[in-house]
Formats: C-alpha cells, sequence, structure tokens
C-alpha cells in the first residue's frame, strides 16, 4: 500500500484569493464505488460534495449519508470560530475562521 499526502499551505488565500479556496477540490475514493469530496475551504459547492458517499448495492447505487460538516474552534476566554462557511444563492460568501487555519493536508494510505 502506498501513502499519500498532499500539503497546500494555508497563505495560498492571499497569493491565489479567495476563489482558490473555492475551486480547488480534494477527492478520496474506497475503491469500492464510495469516496468523500469537498474543497478545501470546506464549503460545499456542487451537489455530489459530500464526507461520506457510499456505494450502495442496487437499486440504492451511490447513496450521501454524511454530506456537510459545521466545525467550531474556541479560542481563549470563550470566543467559538465556525470554520469553513457555506454557500448560499443571493447571499456573498463569507469564508469564516480561514484565519485561524494555516494549511490543508489530505494524507492517507
Amino acid at each position: 500500500m502506498s501513502q499519500f499526502n498532499r500539503r497546500i499551505p494555508w497563505p495560498a488565500k492571499q497569493s491565489l484569493g479567495p476563489e482558490a479556496l473555492l475551486t480547488r477540490e480534494w477527492l478520496v475514493t474506497n475503491g469500492l464505488g464510495g469516496y468523500a469530496s469537498s474543497t478545501i475551504s470546506g464549503v460545499i459547492t456542487r451537489g455530489y460534495h459530500g464526507y461520506l458517499v457510499a456505494a450502495l448495492p442496487a437499486p440504492f447505487g451511490r447513496t450521501m449519508m454524511l454530506n456537510d460538516l459545521v466545525e467550531e474552534i474556541e479560542l481563549d476566554k470563550g470566543t467559538v470560530v465556525q470554520l469553513g462557511g457555506q454557500e448560499r444563492v443571493g447571499v456573498p460568501l463569507h469564508l469564516q475562521g480561514i484565519d485561524y487555519l494555516s494549511e490543508f493536508r489530505l494524507a492517507g494510505c
């Protein structure tokens, strides 16, 4: 089994602009038809993005089991910051908490 490790330093938001955090995507498959995928910012921008998409037997096919997470960190003095963000029609996109992250890392075997 081969080990893989993909690292994107988070200052990419300054050098590439916020669009890069929404257009760069990751995908991990399990070899059985299931997968996980999203953008590096954690914002779900496509209908097939999800953290657990299972390939179930016929007639079910691929089924979205977990499509989104709301991640929060608690800072000093109890301040809570939400990571990631949400893309909604007609609402300006605000990538919350990205200033608190140092890199995106996709690692596995």
